[in-house]
């Protein structure tokens, strides 16, 4: 026994005197993995300790410049209605109409896309997304505007110049020519990545502000809102971000019907249909096919197509209602038939929307009367109307930004 525990202290022995002569012979190659580790532990060390003081920064930024906790767009524009209704909603505190619009600027023999907002009122309590002066003095009269400081780092521009706008044709903003007054920051930009624009390269290479007075449209193109409950959470917080994601069931909710209902004010007013003749025209085609007075023929006979039941209209083969269109006369199987040109289905009741019993679906048209029989069995095999209420698909699926 005692012959044993000294074979084992010698093999500790000689052990440790090879750790001991590995170590002295690289000592070097040690220390610079001592270094390595420990630069590694103090690097993750220092993230882990000033991420939490990066982000209380930035959430004292945002509440010192009033970040809006939610942005609401519509293609179609909102109306000052919307902005009530969208401020009456138990989950929102307050709601902010904007005015902006994408423009175009020459720079350095390039064309680029810039975006001008309207001044959120920098001196008030109650505006949203404030930007922050950095140089020079706001602008008072509608030819001067503040521009990002980027741009005036990276271009020959300076407070005094004036810069020149090319505008789109149906831009809200008025003014083509106007003076650098300043330069801002603005938490709106405080991402890197700017989001999409519909002109040019669909880059958005800076944003801008200008007054209020600068446009001219009898809409919004959005609308900023704060949510409640929010104050002195940090916008980091899982708490924040729970009240968010139920104020955008709620507002999500009532856009729906401000869609819709802003859709039919624009089809009645006749802003559709102008829209639609200035697409039109812009291709070289002749608008008068679309108007009252001229164009395509209508079909001498009419079908109204009724609801068989209560409930909700579904459409579930979209082929089967071209195929019935088809059969009245507004397509052809080969290249040698004849296209009716006043012959087709006008719906009146969108998939998803609520019906009546009796209530006209749709309306069909052809030259000839015997073809509302098979056409009006084709659509009822691609429509029917279901009990319950239709999840209705997005029709933007995804944005892609980069």
């Amino acid at each position: 026994m005692v012959k044993k525990q000294r074979k084992r202290t010698r093999r500790g022995h000689a052990l440790n005197l090879d750790l001991f002569r590995e170590w002295n012979n690289n000592r070097a190659r040690f220390i610079s993995l001592l270094a390595i580790v420990a630069l590694g532990v103090a690097f993750y060390t220092g993230i882990r300790a000033t991420a939490p003081d990066m982000r209380a920064t930035a959430d004292a930024y945002f509440d010192e410049q009033s970040l809006m906790d939610l942005r609401v767009v519509s293609t179609l524009g909102l109306r000052a209605a919307d902005v009530e209704r969208i401020e009456s909603l138990d989950t929102i505190e307050m709601a902010m109409p904007a005015h902006s619009s994408d423009v175009f600027l020459e720079l350095d023999s390039t064309t680029q896309v810039v975006r001008i907002h309207n001044l959120p009122g920098e001196n008030t309590e109650t505006a949203l997304n404030q930007p922050l002066l950095i140089d020079g003095s706001w602008p008072e009269a509608v030819g001067e505007i503040v521009v990002e400081t980027d741009m005036l780092e990276e271009t020959d521009y300076k407070i005094g110049d004036k810069i020149r706008l090319q505008l789109p044709e149906d831009s809200i903003f008025t003014q083509t020519e106007l003076t650098i007054t300043g330069s801002v920051e603005s938490p709106y930009y405080i991402s890197l990545e700017r989001e999409p624009t519909t002109l040019g390269t669909g880059v958005l290479t800076y944003f801008f502000y200008s007054p209020e007075a600068a446009f001219d449209a009898d809409y919004y193109s959005e609308i900023f809102v704060t949510v409640k409950g929010t104050d002195g959470l940090s916008s980091y917080s899982d708490a924040y971000d729970e009240r968010i994601q139920a104020a955008i069931l709620e507002v999500d909710d009532l856009l729906t019907d401000l869609v819709a209902e802003r859709r039919q004010d624009l089809v009645e007013s006749g802003e559709a249909l102008d829209m639609f003749v200035r697409w039109i025209e812009a291709q070289g085609g002749d608008s008068s096919f679309v108007r009252e007075d001229g164009g395509l023929p209508l079909a001498p006979y009419t079908h109204e197509y009724r609801a068989s039941s209560l409930g909700y209209l579904k459409f579930v083969d979209v082929e089967g209602v071209g195929l019935a269109g088809m059969s009245l006369g507004a397509g052809r199987l080969s290249l040698e038939q004849s296209i009716d040109l006043g012959a087709g289905i006008c719906f009146a009741v969108m998939n998803g929307e609520a019906v009546e019993k009796g209530q006209v679906i749709a309306r069909l048209y052809s030259s000839e009367e015997g073809r509302f029989e098979e056409a009006a069995k084709i659509l009822g095999s691609a429509i029917e109307i279901v009990s319950e209420k239709v999840a209705v698909e997005a029709l933007i699926l995804d944005k892609i930004t980069s």
